[in-house]
C-alpha cells in the first residue's frame, strides 16, 4: 500500500500520510509552492508523448531509420525523470535521442526493431545514469567514454540537439508553437500533444484556502514561462497567482533541484513555514537542498518541508524511497492534500 502507516507516517486524513513529528507543525503553515506537471495537471499525454514522437520523428524522418515498432514509450521516459536531473523534458528529449543514437552505433544496428530490441534497454540505461548522479550531462559523458573515437565522431555528426529540442516543443505546442514559444512550427502543426492535457486541481478548493487560511500560493516548475502561462489559463488561475509568485524555466536562471527559485519565493512571500507540492526526485532534492542551505548557509532562512503528490509511474519501490530522503507528507494528489488543510483548518478555527 503507497499510503500505509509506519513508525514514521500516520494517516492524517482519509488520503494523506505525515510525517509524526511535523503533523502539529501544518497548522502554522503559510506558504505554498506547486509544481504544475503530475501535480496541477496530468500531463501524461503531454510532455511524455511529445518526447516519444520527437525520437520517433528524428530517428524515420531525419535519419531515415526503416522499422514498424515505436522506440520509447510514455511510461519509459519517468524512468528519465526518476534517474533525477531532468527537471527540463527538453534536456529528457536529449538524453533520450543520445541514448538510442549511441546504442545503434555501438551496436551497428540497421532497423527500429533493432534499436529497441538491443540491450540495455531503457529501464537498466537509466539505472546507470542514476548511479552517476542523472542528467543530460551524465548521459553525454556516459556515450563519449563507451564509444571508440569513431563512434563519437559519427554519434556527434548524427546528434543534432536544437533539432530535437524544436521536434518536442513543436509536437508538444502544435498550432500554438508560436505564441507559447515564439516562433512558427515547421514539423508539426495540429492540435499539439497540449491539447491531452487534464487538469488535477480543484482550483475552487485552492482559492478557498487561500482566502480563508490566508495562504501565500506560488508556482515554482521547469516548465518555460510560455508553458506556465498556459497552465494557469487551464487551471483558472491567472488572476489568482500573480506573476511575482511564479518561478519558470526562462533559460537564465538555475533549475531544480538548484533551491534559487524556492529561495527567492520565500523571500518574496516572507514565509516561515512552508510546503512545496511536488511528484519527482528533483522535486524533493531542491527542498533537501533548501533544507541544507537553512542549515549551514550565511543567512537565514524559513522552514520549508516537501509532500510528494503520488502519480501513476509511483510504485512502492519508489514511494520508499521518497520516504527514507525526507518527504513530510504523501497525498494521494493535490486535492487530498488541500483537504487536509481544509479539515485542519476548521478544527484549529
Amino acid at each position: 500500500m503507497l499510503l500505509s502507516e509506519d513508525k514514521h507516517f500516520c494517516l492524517a486524513h482519509k488520503s494523506v500520510l505525515v510525517r509524526r513529528q511535523l503533523r502539529s507543525l501544518l497548522s502554522r503553515l503559510d506558504t505554498i509552492i506547486f509544481d504544475i506537471d503530475g501535480v496541477l495537471i496530468d500531463t501524461r499525454g503531454s510532455f511524455s508523448e511529445a518526447v516519444c514522437e520527437a525520437i520517433q520523428f528524428y530517428f524515420e524522418h531525419v535519419l531515415h531509420i526503416q522499422g514498424g515498432v515505436q522506440l520509447l514509450y510514455p511510461d519509459e521516459v519517468h524512468l528519465f525523470k526518476m534517474a533525477g536531473g531532468f527537471n527540463s523534458d527538453r534536456d529528457l528529449a536529449e538524453g533520450a535521442l543520445l541514448f538510442f543514437l549511441w546504442k545503434m552505433l555501438r551496436f551497428n544496428l540497421n532497423t527500429l526493431e533493432e534499436v529497441h530490441s538491443q540491450q540495455p534497454s531503457v529501464r537498466e540505461f537509466t539505472q546507470q545514469i542514476a548511479s552517476r548522479g542523472g542528467g543530460l550531462g551524465n548521459i553525454y559523458r556516459f556515450t563519449q567514454e563507451h564509444s571508440t573515437p569513431q563512434m563519437r565522431e559519427k554519434l556527434n555528426s548524427l546528434f543534432d540537439s536544437q533539432l530535437v529540442r524544436r521536434l518536442f516543443l513543436e509536437s508538444y505546442s502544435g498550432r500554438h508553437c508560436r505564441r507559447i514559444y515564439g516562433f512558427e512550427p515547421r514539423f508539426f502543426a495540429g492540435e499539439g500533444k497540449i491539447k491531452k492535457e487534464k487538469v488535477i486541481l480543484k482550483t475552487a478548493l485552492l482559492k478557498k484556502q487561500m482566502v480563508n487560511q490566508n495562504l501565500s500560493c506560488g508556482i515554482l516548475s521547469g516548465r518555460t514561462p510560455g508553458e506556465v502561462e498556459m497552465a494557469l489559463e487551464m487551471l483558472s488561475l491567472r488572476d489568482s497567482i500573480p506573476e511575482k509568485a511564479i518561478v519558470a524555466d526562462d533559460g537564465r536562471s538555475p533549475t531544480k533541484p538548484n533551491p534559487t527559485g524556492l529561495i527567492e519565493l520565500c523571500d518574496k512571500f516572507h514565509t516561515k513555514i512552508g510546503i512545496y507540492v511536488g511528484d519527482t526526485i528533483d522535486d524533493l532534492r531542491m527542498v533537501n537542498n533548501f533544507q541544507a542551505h537553512q542549515k549551514m548557509g550565511p543567512r537565514s532562512l524559513p522552514q520549508m518541508e516537501f509532500c510528494l503528490c503520488l502519480t501513476d509511474h509511483l510504485d512502492e519501490g519508489a514511494v520508499r524511497m521518497f520516504r527514507f530522503q525526507g518527504t513530510a507528507l504523501i497525498a494521494k494528489d493535490v486535492n487530498a492534500f488541500l483537504e487536509y488543510l481544509d479539515s485542519k483548518g476548521h478544527k484549529d478555527g
